[in-house]
């Protein structure tokens, strides 16, 4: 079974590489799908992950665990529509 959410994470301050070093990677590493962007000067993450189930609760949970030494201020976590084909890349927006 396949789960898409949408993740908005906002932290006082987001490093250069963040989404490359540990988003990316970890969302690679777990053979997910969808985008990453910073939303600056807001300093918020908004994220868009789409994969089995199982892999995107591990993927949740990783946010939680605050990568990159992050300390985020909140995390929401929403159902979303799948509404575009990733094919099968997990893309950083700059």
């Amino acid at each position: 079974m396949y789960k898409s959410l949408r993740v908005t994470l906002s932290a006082p301050r987001i490093p250069a590489q963040f989404l490359k070093k540990y988003i990316q990677k970890k969302a690679l590493q777990l053979d997910l799908e969808g985008m990453a962007q910073v939303i600056k000067p807001a300093s918020i993450v908004r994220i868009i992950v789409y994969g089995l189930k199982d892999d995107v609760d591990k993927f949740i949970d990783f946010l939680h665990k605050n990568p990159g030494n992050i300390v985020p201020d909140s995390i929401e976590v929403e159902p979303f529509m799948k509404e575009s084909d990733y094919r099968g890349i997990f893309r950083i927006v700059e």
